[in-house]
């Protein structure tokens, strides 16, 4: 089995490590393709000026992590990403991002969500439910929260600008502690599905991401009943640990791939040069 890890922040975004301390941590760990998916600046400062800081992509590190592909070559295989987040307004700019840079894998997320001209960002960690509460009161409910997120990630999807969904069901981020709603509610199921529709007719692949194992969600991304439904349909997965610190970078994908096969996938995909390669397992 060729491990690989097809979510990682380093120094580049909001991670802790350094492109090669990511590199040679995920050489201990025997990971043989990673990729590096550092979070790209938003399109407009006022979004959130606290998340889009302006080292996030800077040239420095955009040239390192090249340096270091051709240092590490023959050793590990890495690849240059991004996570760019989808904003319905700015499709236009994201496009010329991608093209400018030239990255090996564009994974897509949704981390804001759109209300009369404005972005809300909904990705509150463990142990700041309340803000996520003020969120959920300007939408006035979470099933109008759940419907605004899902209808954003098919509007990503249909973009064609992405090679994969990040985190699918990002939005239960603090279900498990707030006690939102439960993923067996019609309501809920019908977003999923009809976005797992759409994700099936693009040639993008979905991730399955590990984050959530260690955080209170205590679950994968997405749940497993929704990797079933995937694998129904033939939506392609790969694998990241969505790693931010040392011990992220290898943590977990054995987990992930023993949670691949029990959704029914016998194989994964990884990215090159925005290409799809499939890796049996």
């Amino acid at each position: 089995m060729e491990k690989i890890n097809f979510h990682i922040h380093s120094l580049g975004s909001d991670g802790k490590l350094t492109p090669e301390e990511v590199i040679a941590e995920s050489i201990k760990e025997g990971v043989k393709f990673i990729c590096f998916t550092d979070h790209y600046r938003n399109p407009n400062e006022d979004i959130d000026p606290g998340w889009s800081r302006t080292h996030f992509h800077n040239k420095d590190y955009i040239a390192e992590v090249r340096r270091l592909q051709k240092e590490y070559a023959g050793k590990i295989d890495i690849s240059f990403g991004v996570e760019m987040d989808w904003f319905e307004a700015f499709q236009d700019w994201i496009k010329k991002q991608i093209e400018i840079n030239k990255f090996d894998y564009v994974l897509g997320s949704v981390h804001f969500l759109p209300l009369a001209e404005k972005f809300y960002n909904f990705d509150f960690g463990d142990g700041n439910e309340e803000k996520f509460k003020e969120i959920l009161s300007t939408f006035k409910s979470i099933k109008t929260l759940v419907s605004v997120y899902y209808e954003q990630l098919r509007l990503m999807i249909q973009s064609g600008l992405y090679d994969a969904v990040g985190h699918f069901d990002y939005i239960k981020r603090n279900n498990a502690v707030l006690n939102l709603f439960s993923e067996d509610e019609d309501y809920y199921r019908k977003e999923v599905l009809s976005t797992l529709d759409v994700l099936a007719k693009s040639k993008m692949a979905m991730e399955i991401n590990l984050r959530g194992l260690s955080k209170s969600t205590k679950a994968q991304y997405p749940s497993m009943w929704i990797l079933k439904e995937a694998r129904k349909r033939g939506i392609p997965l790969t694998i990241g640990t969505d790693a931010h610190a040392k011990g992220q970078v290898g943590d977990l994908i054995e987990k992930a791939y023993e949670l691949v096969r029990e959704a029914g996938y016998r194989e994964v995909v990884r990215f090159k040069d925005r290409k799809m390669i499939k890796l049996s397992i």
